[in-house]
């Protein structure tokens, strides 16, 4: 129990990066979602439920704006798979910075210029790591899919 307060201990100190980082992956995802709404605001505006879709916010939306047009489908598709690859690489590349920081110890102060270089020099590593378990969830993916064929 020990262990845990002063991994928790550690956590506090550090209170400053995490707040960063939140922000930073907060700041993406709207700058990501906010075209997302907008197109699908002016889409559905014609909509009867359009009002109670957007507010809610929920798979209807989407059925309903898809369904009535079609063309929007490949878009959205291209759009959510540069967003997720552009968060993929934001995301590798503060990895960098943060596994530094936990395995060197040097979590208080933070030395920004450090955490900012190591953020650079594990990208690299860190995209490798990520792409071969990509690689590795793919695979898994198709062998569950087989098997609940095979058994079902």
């Amino acid at each position: 129990m020990n262990d845990i307060l002063k991994s928790f201990g550690k956590l506090i100190l550090t209170r400053r990066l995490w707040l960063i980082l939140y922000l930073v992956k907060a700041l993406t995802a709207a700058v990501f979602i906010l075209p997302f709404y907008l197109v699908a605001d002016s889409y559905l505006s014609s909509s009867l439920y359009s009002q109670r879709l957007l507010n809610d916010w929920d798979l209807s939306v989407l059925i309903e704006m898809f369904g009535n047009h079609i063309e929007l489908v490949p878009v959205f598709l291209l759009f959510g798979l540069t967003a997720a690859i552009v968060f993929l690489m934001i995301t590798q590349f503060l990895n960098g910075g943060i596994y530094y920081l936990a395995v060197s110890g040097k979590l208080s102060p933070v030395n920004w210029s450090e955490f900012w270089k190591e953020c650079g020099c594990n990208f690299k590593a860190h995209l490798k790591i990520t792409a071969m378990m990509i690689a590795v969830y793919l695979v898994l993916l198709v062998a569950g899919l087989i098997f609940v064929n095979l058994i079902g």
